[in-house]
């Protein structure tokens, strides 16, 4: 069975589901107010949520915090891909998030560990012409 995760913007209605996550993980609950968020959801129930400030020309994510019954690797992996959608519609270009425990995650979401946090990978470069050239060699090793 496929799973339908949605990932939209944070509206009013969230702020109490939110709130509830925030506190779990140990954050005042009052930052649901106070704070942008984008959330994973499905058929309702409020999976996930991430920090999130847009300003031109870039998107933060922080302070992912999961429901403790979800596996929060797959909902993590739909958030950060969802968050590249949500700033293509605000015409924000580079993506970046604040989150080692969740390499995996990233890494699956096409992030890639820059200088400064984790970067979401622009389009995939084409293969180079000639695969025995230095160059398909330090892709491959990530150089």
């Amino acid at each position: 069975m496929e799973r339908r995760i949605e990932v939209r913007w944070g509206r009013g209605d969230d702020v109490e589901a939110i709130g509830n996550l925030l506190e779990f993980d140990g954050s005042p609950r009052r930052d649901a107010d106070e704070e942008r968020f984008i959330v994973a959801e499905e058929g309702g129930r409020l999976l996930a949520t991430i920090r999130v400030r847009a300003t031109p020309g870039r998107m933060d994510l922080w302070g992912f915090v999961a429901d403790p019954r979800v596996r929060e690797g797959e909902a993590a992996s739909e958030l950060y891909r969802g968050a590249w959608t949500l700033a293509k519609e605000l015409g924000i270009p580079e993506v970046w998030a604040d989150d080692d425990r969740r390499r995996d995650a990233l890494l699956g979401a096409g992030y890639r560990r820059r200088i400064g946090g984790w970067k979401l990978a622009e389009e995939p470069a084409s293969p180079p012409k000639n695969p025995a050239s230095p160059s398909f060699l330090f892709g491959i090793f990530g150089a």
